[in-house]
C-alpha cells in the first residue's frame, strides 16, 4: 500500500464520532489522548495479526495527521500558515515512539495572535502526550536553513502538508529542492 491521503480506516479514528463527541467531553486534553491510546491499541492489535509493518506506520502517520489536522482546525485562525510533516514523519513512516517532527510555516511576519496560538497548539501536541519535534519558519528561513544544513534540505524534501496554506508549501518546496539548495 502506498501513501494516501484517502487512508480511511473508522475503525482507527473516526472523525464524525470524535468530533460530535468532543462537544460532550469533560477535558479536551483527555478526549484526544483517548483517541490516540485507542488508535495505538488497534494498530498494536493490527501489528499481532500480522498486518503489514509498512501499513502500520502509514496508518499510524495517518491517525496523528486526523488529530493534528483537527486541533489545527480549532486552534489557529490564519490561513496563510500550514502545518507540515517533515523526516520520517514526512514519508508518513511513523514507528511507534518516534518523535513526529513539524515544521510550522509562516508568512514573513507574524502577529502576536498567531504567535500565541502557535505556541498554545505545541504545549497542546505535548499535553496529548505527542513527542513533538519542531521548527517555526517562513520560507526565506527555510531556505537559508536548508543551504546552510543538509539535514535540514533533507528534512524538507521530505515535507509532506498536512493542513493549512498550500501555497506556502509549494513555495518552500520549489525553493528548497534539490536543483535549488544542493545540485548535483
Amino acid at each position: 500500500m502506498l501513501w494516501a491521503e484517502n487512508i480511511s480506516d473508522e475503525r482507527l479514528f473516526n472523525i464524525e464520532e470524535f468530533t460530535g463527541s468532543l462537544g460532550n467531553s469533560d477535558s479536551t486534553i483527555q478526549h484526544y489522548k483517548q483517541a490516540l491510546k485507542a488508535g495505538n491499541e488497534y494498530l498494536i492489535e493490527q501489528f499481532e495479526s500480522g498486518e503489514s509493518v509498512k501499513d502500520i506506520l502509514y496508518r499510524r502517520a495517518w491517525l496523528i495527521d486526523q488529530l493534528l489536522s483537527s486541533t489545527w482546525r480549532s486552534t489557529i485562525t490564519s490561513a496563510d500558515v500550514s502545518l507540515i510533516a517533515v523526516g520520517g514523519y514526512g514519508r508518513a513512516e511513523l514507528h511507534p515512539g518516534s518523535d513526529i517532527d513539524l515544521l510550522i510555516l509562516t508568512p514573513p511576519r507574524i502577529n502576536t495572535t498567531l504567535k500565541r496560538e502557535i505556541e498554545e497548539i505545541l504545549t497542546f501536541f505535548w499535553d496529548i502526550g505527542l513527542e513533538v519535534g519542531h521548527s517555526v519558519r517562513n520560507v526565506k528561513e527555510c531556505v537559508s536553513a536548508a543551504k546552510s544544513d543538509i539535514t535540514v534540505a533533507t528534512n524538507l524534501m521530505e515535507a509532506r502538508l498536512i493542513v493549512g496554506s498550500k501555497d506556502y508549501f509549494d513555495d518552500m518546496q520549489r525553493l528548497t529542492g534539490p536543483e535549488k539548495i544542493w545540485p548535483s
